[in-house]
């Protein structure tokens, strides 16, 4: 989107992404909006942990919410995507018990 004449809109880009080497763990990626540029670098990130998918699945979960795994206890939390607020706590028990049915 880009709109002559006012100043409050602004003109976003996607990020142009250049991995680096030897790897490719890391990427320079570059926005730019109206007249500036801003130059980053981010790191990749890590592949879904399948037992997060199949749950998922299982539970027939829209993809507005997230699945993340406790690191203390190994439960599941399902957090809404765009307010970031716990929805629902699975226990670890409740997980074993619906990926083995």
């Amino acid at each position: 989107m880009k709109v002559e004449g006012s100043s409050s809109c602004k003109y976003y880009e996607f990020p142009f992404e250049v991995k680096l080497p030897p790897e490719g763990r890391y990427r320079v990626a570059a926005v730019s909006a109206k007249k500036h540029v801003t130059i980053f670098v981010k790191s990749k990130r890590g592949s879904t942990d399948p037992e997060l998918k199949e749950l998922r699945k299982r539970l027939n979960i829209p993809k507005g919410f997230w699945l993340q795994r406790s690191q203390s206890d190994r439960s599941v939390y399902v957090k809404n995507a765009i307010t970031k607020e716990i929805v629902r706590r699975i226990s670890a028990e409740e997980v074993f018990r619906i990926l083995n049915v």
